[in-house]
């Protein structure tokens, strides 16, 4: 996987940093207090060496941390939003579990919220495609396969099947 582009908002002295190109050799450049070192913090988050987490009122805009809970009501707040694009390796892994047409596209993305404690990735996939391969793998008869037919993805076919 390699990063493509990153998005940073409301973060310490960020409030948008708006989405920004990501090559072989990237430079921060900006006066002193501008968000160079808030925009290497964040990055942190998506991949920390140890337990990490953001903080509400360490890392979010003090001109607006009296207003958090109007601005982000579910109590989250996106930090980092970070592209990366899949390598044809990583894309064949990917297709030698859930097939060939399991990806949409080779683009994927990993955000950082405060008020969540994870990654959150989002992968572009053809959840039925993914279902067909792995039912495939799984060599079931065609009265087995039947129920399953109208099964739009996975969640929907454990369902049935737990029936």
């Amino acid at each position: 996987m390699k990063l493509v582009s990153a998005h940073v908002t409301n973060f310490r002295s960020i409030e948008d940093s708006n989405k920004f190109e990501i090559g072989d050799l990237t430079c921060l450049v900006g006066k002193n207090e501008s968000g160079k070192t808030a925009i290497l913090q964040a990055f942190y988050g998506i991949n920390p060496f140890s337990t990490f987490v953001y903080d509400r009122t360490r890392d979010y805009p003090r001109r607006h941390l009296s207003r958090f809970d109007d601005r982000h009501p579910d109590g989250y707040s996106k930090v980092i939003e970070t592209h990366w694009s899949l390598s044809p390796a990583d894309i064949k892994l990917v297709s030698n579990i859930y097939g060939s047409d399991a990806l949409k596209n080779n683009e994927i993305t990993i955000s950082r919220y405060i008020g969540y404690d994870r990654q959150h990735w989002n992968i572009p996939c053809d959840e039925r495609a993914c279902l067909d391969h792995l039912i495939s793998e799984l060599g079931l008869d065609e009265i087995e396969k039947k129920p399953l037919k109208n099964a739009k993805n996975g969640k929907e076919a454990l369902s049935i099947l737990n029936g």
